[in-house]
């Protein structure tokens, strides 16, 4: 089974490239918030919390840690969704510029919330 952890490690190659570019900062931003997804939708199917339906899995996932969680799936939630939101803007929109700082910052945030997702029960 992949495991999604492989992202992470993905995303700090990228920007640590020699010859990096916005275009790597932004795969890398994306791909890290793929690992922290994947991670807890796979994690919360498991232990039934949400079904395994395409539809708007992703709010189903930050939702469910939001409303039902504990404080640490809560505050977990809350960093997901101020990365996914990071996500967004990499993917789909080119007049957001996004810096090596910038980068940096989310694959950092989706570090520790991969530690975060591992320390749950």
């Amino acid at each position: 089974m992949f495991d999604w952890k492989e992202l992470i490690e993905l995303s700090e190659e990228m920007i640590a490239a020699d010859k990096c570019k916005e275009a790597h900062w932004r795969c890398a931003v994306s791909r890290s918030y793929y690992s922290v997804f994947n991670l807890n939708h796979s994690r919360l199917i498991q232990a039934n919390r949400i079904g395994t339906d395409r539809e708007s899995k992703h709010s189903k996932v930050w939702l469910e840690m939001a409303k039902n969680g504990t404080a640490a799936e809560k505050k977990l939630a809350a960093g997901a969704k101020r990365l996914l939101s990071a996500r967004i803007d990499a993917d789909y929109y080119a007049e957001v510029t996004l810096s090596f700082e910038d980068a940096d910052q989310w694959v950092r945030l989706a570090k520790r919330l991969i530690i975060e997702t591992d320390a749950l029960p």
